[in-house]
């Protein structure tokens, strides 16, 4: 079995090809591309003021 590199200009062809739908190969497409680049993060994200262990506490 020889391994094949897809183009990225072809990954959402690719994934339709394979029976996904246009919506899920968009979004398959946009995942691919963001584990390869890396997300797109903000410089200065908005912060809100509870902590993740006080909104994980909240829910138990």
């Amino acid at each position: 079995m020889k391994v094949k590199t897809t183009p990225r200009d072809q990954l959402e062809e690719s994934f339709r090809k394979l029976g996904f739908s246009p919506a899920a190969a968009r979004s398959y497409t946009r995942m691919t591309k963001a584990t390869l680049d890396g997300p797109e993060l903000p410089r200065e994200p908005n912060r809100g003021e509870i902590t993740l262990e006080d909104h994980i506490a909240a829910l138990r």
